[in-house]
C-alpha cells in the first residue's frame, strides 16, 4: 500500500521525521473523540483563527478570507451548509467568504 510504503515511511519535508515512527510514539497519548464532538450538527458555527496569509484551516483544507481580514488573534465563524463552507465575521455576522 502506498501509504505504508511511501507516505508514512519517508522523512517528512517539514518535521524531518518519519511519520510512522512519530505515530508509534504518539499513539499511546491519543484519546477517543468524544461523542459530543462527533454529533455536532453540520450547520453549527465553529470558531477558527485567521492566519497571517488571510486563510483558515478547516478539516485539513485552507480557505481564503478577504485580504486584510487578518489581525493578531482574529477568529471567524465557519459553517458547512450542505458542502458550502461559509466563513462569517463573528463581530458583525457578515459572511466574509463562501467556498464549495
Amino acid at each position: 500500500m502506498w501509504l505504508d510504503r511511501t507516505g508514512n515511511a519517508n522523512i517528512h519535508g517539514t518535521t524531518k521525521k518519519i511519520p510512522k515512527e512519530v505515530f508509534s510514539l504518539e499513539k499511546k497519548y491519543l484519546l477517543p473523540v468524544s461523542q459530543t464532538f462527533r454529533n455536532v450538527p453540520s450547520n453549527s458555527i465553529l470558531t477558527y483563527t485567521v492566519r497571517k496569509d488571510n486563510t483558515i484551516s478547516y478539516k485539513q483544507n485552507r480557505y481564503q478570507v478577504p485580504k486584510g481580514t487578518y489581525e493578531p488573534g482574529k477568529t471567524v465563524g465557519v459553517r458547512n451548509l450542505d458542502g458550502i463552507i461559509q466563513i462569517i465575521d463573528k463581530d458583525t455576522g457578515k459572511i466574509l467568504a463562501e467556498h464549495n
